[in-house]
């Protein structure tokens, strides 16, 4: 049985009103809880409209709390035009532009399926990822849809993405392959890992260096993002299929 998030009764945190059946709210303030009784995220909107059990949001922000000691601070944030919260699904999902934007790195995309459980945020189209720090050398990647999986970092007590599936085409700016920096890698998936801190790109890949063409090899091309030696590639799963989740 999937456990869903604990949360505060509506009454208790914002004036509704009762309207045909449904309820109509301003200033929504939702806080959902861990297993321990924190604070681990907040969902906020600037009005709700819908039943009880699932609201229609508009120009909402779920706030991802950073916890340091007995502190709980906000800290990632995804935020949405408009979306559904479904309290009995344990999920958010909407059909326009969404954006998680953390000190790691920022995704975004149009059209998005958010389970609250499991941290996977599906996005269904014009998908950019954009890796922070130095480490990650200022490394984008564009394409089509991203399954993407958001956890909290045990260490620093962060939300971060810790997994991204990016499928295409796919374009990756800024990266190094066989110790050569290309403007451009062309490909049809990119597998990001934080664990490992690699990328890993599926070949056919072609390089682009101004207007000079590269086709690498093949097989699985990763590199690390934190130096310009690559690994041997593990095997990466196929892309998803369907619409992803949206119901």
């Amino acid at each position: 049985m999937r456990r869903l998030p604990r949360f505060i009764p509506p009454s208790l945190l914002f004036t509704a009103t009762l309207l045909a059946g449904d309820i109509s709210i301003t200033s929504l303030s939702l806080p959902m809880f861990d297993e321990t009784g924190r604070i681990a995220r907040t969902l906020k909107a600037e009005s709700a409209l819908g039943p009880l059990e699932r609201f229609v949001l508009k120009s909402g922000v779920l706030e991802f709390h950073s916890s340091i000691g007995e502190q709980i601070a906000p800290g990632s944030t995804l935020t949405f035009d408009e979306a559904v919260y479904d309290k009995a699904g344990g999920f958010i999902e909407g059909a326009g532009p969404v954006l998680f934007a953390s000190a790691a790195g920022d995704i975004s995309g149009v059209g998005f399926h958010h389970d609250l459980t499991t941290g996977r945020l599906k996005l269904h189209r014009e998908v950019l990822f954009v890796m922070k720090g130095d480490k990650h050398q200022g490394v984008k990647i564009r394409g089509d849809k991203a399954d993407v999986v958001i956890r909290q970092n045990p260490s620093t007590r962060t939300w971060e993405i810790t997994e991204a599936l990016v499928t295409g085409p796919v374009v990756a700016t800024d990266v190094t392959i066989q110790k050569v920096r290309f403007d451009r890698a062309e490909t049809d998936r990119a597998t990001y890992s934080a664990a490992e801190g690699t990328i890993t790109l599926a070949s056919p890949v072609t390089g682009w260096r101004g207007e000079e063409k590269t086709v690498l090899g093949a097989g699985l091309i990763q590199y690390q993002l934190d130096a310009i030696t690559p690994a041997e590639a593990p095997a990466v799963a196929p892309p998803p299929t369907g619409d992803g989740g949206a119901k």
